[in-house]
């Protein structure tokens, strides 16, 4: 398991959507109440953030990289990230 493939959803769309391709899960990370998960989808809300139109191991990298980085450089996005 990577922290790079994971996101917080909110329990009801998690269980909507299940093991969707990523193309049916963004339309569903947009309208998340969790900022980190709407960044997958919009590249909102952090400073240099991606959105990913496809998601595959280059992705997964890069957004942990991404993850790890901001948490090592702001404790408060240590809690977000929690």
């Amino acid at each position: 398991m990577r922290l790079g493939n994971m996101t917080p959803l909110e329990t009801k769309p998690n269980r909507e959507i299940g093991n969707a391709s990523y193309a049916e899960k963004k339309g569903v990370f947009e309208k998340s109440d969790f900022q980190i998960t709407r960044v997958i989808s919009r590249g909102e809300g952090f400073a240099n953030a991606q959105h990913y139109d496809t998601w595959d191991e280059q992705k997964i990298e890069s957004r942990q990289k991404q993850l790890v980085q901001k948490s090592e450089n702001n404790p408060s996005v240590q809690t977000e990230l929690l």
